[in-house]
């Protein structure tokens, strides 16, 4: 009966946690997060592996989709609270903290601590063949010359993998950035020009008409050779 009279979160006081995301695969596909609590789960594994973590529900926006993925991978710092109040084992979490993207790690194939990514880590390729873990302040443009993005004007959002999806409002470089995990690019710039800079084929094909047209010049350039295959082809 003692337990029953502090089952709700604010009866007796806000218990509030911080913890670190290491396993997103629910099984009932609620987009619920396994997350380890610091000062309540050691970082030990072997005394509380991850699989024995406690599930924490995600409180989502009004207007979010029900049941969809959540837009946060293993790592992760979060903050929430306990449901339960005092019981502290309904966790509820409300917020991700701002770390760039960047958690604690063992050495490759070494997993025996806890409060961290538990996968391998995720790069991404940049532009430049370089590779690096893009956190939420970092702009896919600052590996670049002539688009340096700043902070606080970039707004990205990276998945697991490293694909990035990045609006740049910095004053004077404004500009809106896809990126695939590859390297692969579509860039739209602060003149509005449109860049498309694919790592392998780049290929376009269309049930209609596929029409090309400008106000000034058109170039074609190739270093192998230039084919054109039509059942007529007619030049003005």
């Amino acid at each position: 009966m003692e337990r029953q009279k502090h089952n709700k979160a604010g009866e007796s006081g806000f218990y509030h946690f911080y913890g670190v995301v290491e396993d997103r695969n629910d099984p009932k596909k609620l987009g619920r997060l396994r997350v380890r609590i610091f000062g309540k789960h050691t970082e030990d594994l072997s005394q509380l592996p991850t699989e024995h973590l406690p599930w924490a529900q995600i409180m989502l926006p009004l207007n979010a989709t029900p049941n969809e993925s959540p837009n946060v991978w293993d790592g992760q710092l979060v903050f929430g609270f306990f449901a339960d109040g005092i019981e502290q084992q309904v966790p509820i979490i409300t917020h991700q903290l701002a770390v760039n993207g960047e958690s604690v790690k063992d050495a490759p194939g070494k997993k025996t601590v806890g409060f961290q990514d538990q996968r391998e880590t995720h790069d991404v390729l940049l532009p430049d063949g370089s590779r690096a873990n893009l956190g939420i302040n970092t702009s896919i443009n600052n590996h670049e010359n002539g688009h340096e993005g700043k902070y606080p004007y970039i707004h990205s959002k990276q998945t697991e993998s490293g694909h990035i999806m990045e609006h740049d409002d910095t004053p004077g470089k404004e500009s809106v950035t896809i990126m695939h995990r590859s390297g692969s690019i579509i860039k739209m710039l602060e003149d509005g020009t449109i860049e498309i800079s694919a790592k392998k084929d780049c290929n376009i094909s269309a049930d209609g008409n596929i029409n090309i047209s400008a106000n000034g010049n058109i170039n074609a350039n190739a270093s192998g050779n230039f084919k054109a295959k039509a059942s007529r082809i007619d030049l003005n």
